[in-house]
């Protein structure tokens, strides 16, 4: 990677951290940046091995596969999923909320609430870079651990 793509990122990860609580911004920032660097620039969406095969082709299949238990470990497959099937911007509420629709599953009373519940749990965080002018929140190295963790558990069959 070039000096000038390196640069390209370090600027696109401060930009996406911008409105992050300061308390937050150089975890936020270092997460990013590694997630950046890690997929590299093109927006060329990426495809993951999961359980010995490809990332399913919808978020739909990828729950199914995860088999969340919670709500917030919901949300938190569907930031992987995102993140994965490469949309590094993140996931807005709606795009949760529909996630449960295409699922079939009953939605969260309060959607806002499982987002901070998987934000405390540090799997995910809250991006300063909005889609439609919508808040946006991103995984975490720690969420993304996790989500293969809930993979491994789910293909050994627990």
């Amino acid at each position: 990677m070039q000096d000038a793509e390196i640069r390209e990122l370090i600027s696109r990860a401060e930009a996406i951290v911008r409105d992050v609580d300061e308390r937050y911004r150089m975890v936020a920032f270092e997460v990013v940046l590694g997630r950046l660097l890690t997929a590299g620039i093109s927006d060329t969406p990426r495809v993951e091995v999961v359980a010995g095969g490809e990332l399913p082709g919808t978020v739909s299949e990828f729950l199914a596969l995860t088999e969340p238990r919670s709500q917030p470990e919901t949300a938190v497959c569907v930031a992987y999923y995102m993140w994965h099937s490469g949309d590094p911007g993140g996931m807005t509420l709606e795009e949760l909320l529909t996630a449960y629709t295409q699922r079939r599953a009953k939605k969260p009373r309060n959607a806002s609430d499982v987002l901070a519940k998987a934000a405390r749990r540090g799997h995910i965080i809250e991006a300063s870079e909005r889609k439609n002018g919508k808040k946006t929140w991103v995984i975490t190295q720690a969420g993304e651990a996790y989500v293969d963790s809930l993979l491994q558990q789910r293909a050994a069959g627990r």
